[in-house]
């Protein structure tokens, strides 16, 4: 096995991460491809599944359009993450974390932008990583460099941080 960014930092990441409890979710399976909003990454099912589960008698699709709406405003995702917390429906439930799904994927591209891996909250791409062999002091930087350049670029918004 060869000694790379993947083997000795990315997949024992993901070990970690299933342990704690997010599901796999592979990028490239053909029999099991995932339903993702390509404007942005949302998996649909996922997210169709959790938000039904939580709120029975509301609409996902029209709660999806709103949210999508929403990382379109140019806000810095204020707009976005307000709803997240305080919306009259429930899209994550923070007062029982186990009625959410967690799951994640590896390498899973976004227009110009492909993290390392992703964590899904009931479908929502809400944690991007890029994981670091130890000791690449180089690569960091370069790493560092090549985030800034990413977020200046006006289709990857979405990832502004507040």
């Amino acid at each position: 096995m060869p000694y790379n960014e993947i083997t000795r930092v990315q997949i024992p990441a993901l070990m970690h991460l299933a342990k704690l409890g997010y599901d796999f979710i592979p990028t490239n399976s053909k029999e099991n491809k995932p339903n993702l909003d390509t404007d942005t990454n949302i998996l649909i099912d996922r997210f169709t599944q959790a938000f039904e589960r939580l709120n029975p008698t509301k609409n996902a699709q029209e709660m999806l359009a709103e949210m999508k709406k929403r990382l379109n405003y140019d806000d810095l995702g204020k707009s976005f993450y307000e709803y997240l917390l305080k919306s009259e429906n429930q899209i994550i439930d923070f007062d029982n974390p186990n009625n959410n799904l967690y799951e994640m994927m590896a390498e899973l591209p976004y227009k110009s932008f492909r993290p390392d891996i992703t964590l899904f909250i009931n479908g929502l791409p809400l944690v991007n990583i890029e994981v670091k062999q130890p000791y690449a002091e180089k690569g960091i930087k370069e790493e560092k460099d090549r985030h800034i350049k990413r977020y200046e670029n006006p289709e990857n918004k979405v990832f502004y941080n507040l």
